[in-house]
């Protein structure tokens, strides 16, 4: 029952807070130099103009790390940066999310060449993510000492307006997922338990949504 899930949101939506998940530096959540996969699933009851909605975020944006987010306008963005690169954020078009609907996403970031997108299943084709993807001259090492943060870019800004049910973090030789693998996980809409999917060896950070219990990392 989805009723039961927690709820994202923000001071802008009138609660006067910034819900998130806040998960302690841990060099299990550092990507370095190497390919590196995140899913997530969310529902939004807002699509804000002026605000940007963060799914995650481990440092980045203006320092290394990676996150996303969806815009203001209703974009799905993911962000990457190396310690010597320079800030890079990756759209697709505008309005491709909308709110009352569930989405699952997955970024898969080839540090030596493309970020490719994933929605509900089928790869994004749309604005950066075909004419200005390409990563590969932010290859310095993306880790840093910043907290893991669900549902907001920090602890007062820019949070999430709705619910976000998992996020899923995959790492290493084997962890670039291709549309097939984005597919298992989508499993036609009913999130597939990471821990069980074919690329589980490289599965470093999994926290599903439990409503009032507190998130844990379900990855081994």
């Amino acid at each position: 029952s989805y009723n039961q899930l927690a709820w994202f949101d923000n001071s802008a939506y009138g609660s006067g807070t910034t819900d998130y998940i806040e998960i302690d530096d841990d060099a299990t959540l550092d990507v370095g130099t190497g390919d590196f996969s995140v899913s997530a699933c969310f529902y939004m009851h807002t699509v804000n103009t002026g605000l940007n909605h963060f799914i995650f975020r481990k440092g980045g944006a203006g320092g290394a790390g990676y996150g996303a987010i969806v815009t203001s306008v209703g974009a799905i963005s993911c962000n990457i940066q190396g310690d010597s690169g320079s800030n890079q954020w990756i759209a697709s078009s505008t309005g491709l999310i909308s709110a009352g609907k569930w989405y699952h996403v997955v970024f898969s970031y080839d540090r030596s060449g493309d970020v490719y997108c994933y929605l509900n299943g089928s790869q994004i084709t749309s604005n950066n993510f075909t004419s200005a993807k390409d990563i590969a001259g932010n290859n310095g090492s993306a880790d840093n000492s910043a907290k893991f943060f669900i549902g907001a870019s920090g602890s007062t800004s820019e949070g999430f307006a709705g619910a976000i049910t998992e996020v899923a973090l995959f790492k290493g030789a084997g962890s670039l997922l291709t549309l097939a693998h984005a597919q298992e996980l989508y499993n036609d809409g009913k999130a597939l338990d990471a821990t069980t999917h074919s690329q589980k060896a490289y599965l470093t950070g999994y926290w599903r949504n439990d409503g009032l219990a507190a998130w844990q990392d379900r990855s081994t």
